[in-house]
């Protein structure tokens, strides 16, 4: 097969007890099935490929789906930052690759577009009259995470700084809760460049306890409908119970096409959550440990494959080379 992209249904007729085959579903990257035994291949999904089989064949419906990046972003290369001037706060990011669009974290206020180059403002976009703690850019507009109903999100036209909203049919999730509940200022979303991430920090949406998170992923280009829900309980047992439960109340996240990340609003660690399964897939304090504190959520710019998040202590934007 090709390294290109699979435009259409692909099928590879499996005889004579082949041992193994490598596909390529995304420029540069294999991914390799092993066959032991005639089960091996029964219906399923695996990664963003559904497998169907039936006697003598094998048909793989490959899905655009959010793909894994082999290590995700790079944390070991500490962050970079710019600093920041002529805005109102940056605690929340938003990017898309010549600018960052800021405001500050949970609070109403003013949407400043700021150039990456060197920090500086270039005036006022659109203001926001919610007190929201994320943002994300996406093919022109700014999306606010507030909604007033639970079923559309807020969003602001770049170039003119007009608001409207888009309808989500599924619903929003409040980030306390993990249901959708009416009007909510403080939504966990982001994207990926193709994909919009809707994050709460508790699955039974019931009583003091954080219990994990729950993660919607949506499709914005097919009228914002539903791709999956997952939930996602960290090991109890990875991670010191005194200071750790298995969520913890969030104040931004982003991702990267493989993971989400919850930034933690009450200490210096990320929790990582793998967007097709939900599966734990790590927590750690990123970066610069001493400015970690201070990281806000953000966006991965697509353009120059960088990590963007905001600050509401400093006075500078942080970033880290995107996944590889």
């Amino acid at each position: 097969m090709s390294s290109e992209h699979w435009n259409g249904l692909r099928k590879i007729i499996l005889t004579l007890g082949i041992a193994w085959m490598a596909c390529l579903v995304t420029p540069g990257r294999a991914d390799v099935w092993t066959e032991t035994s005639g089960s091996d291949f029964a219906a399923g999904t695996l990664y963003n490929v559904d497998i169907q089989s039936s006697p003598g064949d094998i048909t793989l419906y490959p899905y655009v789906l959010p793909h894994p990046y082999q290590n995700g972003w790079q944390t070991e290369a500490g962050d970079q930052t710019i600093t920041i001037t002529g805005d109102e706060g940056h605690g929340v990011v938003a990017a898309n690759g010549a600018y960052l669009y800021v405001k500050a974290l949970d609070a109403a206020g003013n949407i400043h577009k700021v150039r990456t180059s060197d920090g500086v403002s270039e005036g006022v976009i659109a203001s926001s009259s919610a007190p929201t703690r994320t943002m994300a850019y996406y093919n022109g507009y700014i999306y606010n995470g507030y909604t007033d109903n639970g079923f559309r999100l807020q969003r602001f036209n770049v170039s003119n700084g007009q608001a409207d909203f888009v309808d989500v049919s599924d619903g929003l999730i409040n980030p306390d809760t993990a249901q959708v509940s009416g009007t909510c200022s403080t939504l966990l979303i982001t994207t990926d460049g193709r994909y919009f991430y809707n994050l709460a920090y508790r699955i039974s949406g019931t009583g003091t306890d954080y219990d994990g998170f729950t993660l919607k992923v949506f499709d914005p280009e097919n009228n914002w409908s539903l791709v999956r829900k997952v939930t996602c309980q960290p090991r109890a047992d990875s991670y010191n119970p005194a200071t750790f439960n298995s969520s913890f109340p969030t104040k931004g996240i982003f991702a990267d096409g493989y993971f989400v990340y919850a930034v933690s609003s009450i200490n210096t660690h990320m929790q990582r959550i793998d967007v097709v399964t939900g599966k734990d897939s790590g927590r750690y304090t990123p970066g610069d440990q001493s400015a970690a504190g201070t990281y806000g959520g953000g966006q991965l710019d697509t353009v120059n494959n960088k990590i963007w998040l905001g600050s509401s202590t400093t006075a500078a934007a942080y970033w880290w080379a995107g996944p590889r």
